[in-house]
């Protein structure tokens, strides 16, 4: 011990002023929360897996005893021993249960050499010379494409204070914390290393899906989620309700719309929004929302953070509206493929070379590498203030040096599997880039300055492929260039039903909206007994009666994927069973409901709407329709009747 720690006999540091249970860190409470947190990641793993893009999915362990996960005598890691056993375990009921072929086939891959799955960085690493691990710390500290790289099967870390080193990853979705951590402040540190927004395979942030981090620790902490939960919304400049418009308000709306504050004190006072005390007046409160409504979509919503402990919301399905509902249940979870028909092979190349041309002219190429300066060191007057000036002259510069670390047939190999795009039409594609990549150095003389071994990187072909995906989406916004192909498969079990195709009793409430009122009914035609939503059109579509309407539900939250153009899905909000006057048909409606007028579509959302569009036109008796800012559920309804 010093005067600020001490360190116990079992590799346990504690701080000055730390607290610690005796029961608290035994081989069996860390075995059940290493257990439970593998059960989580699995779980969450699989859905990120299965969801087109795909999320790699991290777990990070903080551990006290390094000698518990790291040792020169093997058999004294019981830490990584019974880790290792667990994974297994977690593995094989994982492959016999998933249905989808690709992760089960991750899954083996990585149950082939389980060491593989797992590493661990300690600031003793430091001082090793142990290749093995100074590679596996390299890649962890340092090395973060590569960590995410979905062919990496490493994905969980063990750690002691990854904190000291600044160790970051987005993909960070379990933290099980087998150690003391002293002050309030080193925790929220903890679970801030899980809080960011995941990147997906093509390094892109997931911003269309709701993520949770899953903090496990031991009942010495059982009141840190409570704290944590108030101190941040005490934190909010927004309150459920504001009465009056507050300076920090104000001055938020000014800096996130970049406007004066007196500009939007003269617009509120101009649309009657609040008097000259700033008191709201006309549903001031809610009118504010509508005309600034990036300001409040910060705001912490309920359930944002929770404990375990708390009692997990369920709505209850009316099991006696699901036989009207089954059939278009089931027609919407048949799966189907989205086909490319371009008039032949030689139409298609030419998309692939204007793609490509445009991405070089665009200087979307960078090379992954250093660049080497030379500096001249200059003392000032009086021997003081040495100066550094960097020299340009053509024989002291050194050119940047270019790091490929790919050869020319696993770069199209890997283009290949990303873009979806036959291998020789990707050779031809480049062969064409060298061949009309030519810059005009000066007049009438040319020079091909284009070299694709200066970018044989995965960055290069994470690029590639995300511009590729914009440029098909913008193109198909002129000619929807596609076709839908069913396929043979299973239905059951879905969302709402198990494998023997019965209606679940019940579902999270999370699935059909975040939001909650208690104080209203739903329609009775509505496949759920109480109203959750997600914005206040999907509110009204639920509580609003129409009387042709047999049964409608909300579409539980990426429970149908359509595939789209550029290998994305899309997830549309409701569906619905109607009668028309004369009782004999029934037609089917599926609804998308935007909280934005049509003209604030972006390309994207545009060309997902038609995508859908097609894939109903004609098909299973089902109309697809876009419901736009402060349309009516009963005017759709009513011109699809007409």
């Amino acid at each position: 011990m010093n005067k600020t720690r001490v360190l116990l006999s079992n590799g346990m540091e504690l701080n000055k002023k730390d607290k610690i249970n005796p029961y608290s860190y035994s081989e069996i409470l860390q075995e059940k929360m290493i257990k439970e947190s593998i059960e989580k990641h699995f779980e969450i793993e699989e859905k990120n897996m299965t969801t087109y893009p795909r999320i790699k999915t991290m777990s990070l362990f903080f551990i006290d005893s390094i000698e518990s996960y790291r040792n020169d005598d093997k058999t004294q890691e019981h830490i990584r021993i019974y880790f290792e056993e667990e994974l297994k375990r977690a593995m094989g009921r994982r492959i016999k249960n998933t249905q989808d072929q690709g992760y089960k086939k991750y899954l083996e891959n990585s149950l082939e050499d389980i060491e593989k799955c797992h590493g661990g960085y300690f600031s003793k690493d430091n001082t090793g010379k142990d290749d093995k691990i100074e590679k596996e710390v390299n890649e962890i500290l340092h090395d973060k494409e590569k960590l995410l790289d979905l062919d990496n099967p490493r994905r969980f870390i063990f750690s002691k204070w990854t904190l000291r080193e600044g160790w970051d990853n987005p993909n960070v979705f379990v933290i099980c914390k087998l150690r003391g951590s002293g002050s309030e402040t080193n925790k929220l540190q903890e679970v801030g290393r899980g809080l960011r927004i995941p990147v997906n395979e093509f390094m892109n942030r997931v911003t269309d899906r709701e993520h949770f981090l899953h903090y496990f620790v031991d009942f010495e902490e059982k009141y840190f989620v409570s704290k944590l939960q108030n101190d941040i919304n005490s934190g909010s400049i927004v309150g459920e309700t504001l009465k009056e418009l507050s300076d920090e308000l104000l001055i938020e709306i000014a800096k996130t719309y970049n406007e004066s504050e007196d500009h939007i004190f003269d617009r509120l006072k101009e649309f009657k929004i609040i008097d000259r005390k700033q008191k709201f007046i006309n549903n001031g409160f809610e009118e504010i929302q509508k005309l600034y409504p990036l300001v409040f979509e910060n705001k912490l919503k309920a359930g944002k953070i929770r404990s375990s402990k708390d009692k997990k919301g369920k709505v209850t399905l009316r099991q006696e509206k699901y036989n009207e509902f089954k059939r278009l249940w089931e027609e919407l979870n048949k799966k189907v493929l989205i086909t490319y028909d371009f008039k032949n092979n030689e139409a298609q190349q030419e998309l692939l070379n204007k793609m490509i041309i445009k991405f070089w002219e665009d200087g979307r190429f960078e090379k992954s590498g250093f660049e080497l300066k030379s500096f001249k060191s200059k003392k000032g007057e009086n021997g003081a203030n040495v100066e550094f000036q960097e020299i340009n002259s053509a024989e002291s510069r050194y050119n940047a040096v270019s790091i490929s670390n790919l050869t020319y047939q696993e770069f199209l190999l890997e283009l290949e599997k990303l873009m979806k795009v036959p291998f020789n039409m990707l050779h031809s594609m480049f062969i064409d880039l060298k061949n009309n990549s030519k810059v005009e150095i000066k007049p009438g003389v040319f020079k091909n300055d284009f070299n694709l071994n200066n970018y044989l990187s995965r960055k290069t072909i994470r690029e590639v492929q995300k511009y590729y995906r914009d440029y098909l989406i913008e193109k198909s916004l002129h000619n929807m260039f596609i076709s839908y192909d069913s396929v043979n498969t299973t239905v059951h079990p879905t969302a709402l039903t198990d494998s023997k195709e019965n209606p679940l009793k019940n579902i999270g409430t999370s699935e059909v909206g975040v939001l909650f009122d208690e104080t209203v009914q739903v329609d009775s035609s509505y496949l759920f007994n109480e109203l959750y939503y997600d914005s206040d059109i999907e509110r009204g579509n639920i509580i609003e009666h129409i009387s042709e309407i047999v049964v409608f539900s909300k579409i539980p939250k990426n429970s149908i994927k359509i595939p789209v153009i550029g290998g994305g899905s899309y997830s549309p909000d409701f569906a619905y069973v109607v009668k028309y006057k004369d009782g004999k048909e029934a037609l089917n409606l599926v609804l998308e409901s935007k909280g934005k007028d049509q003209i604030g579509l972006s390309s994207e959302e545009k060309m997902k709407i038609r995508c859908v569009e097609k894939l109903f036109d004609g098909h299973l008796n089902i109309r697809f329709k876009a419901q736009f800012k402060k349309e009516e559920i009963s005017r759709i309804v009513g011109d699809i009747i007409k």
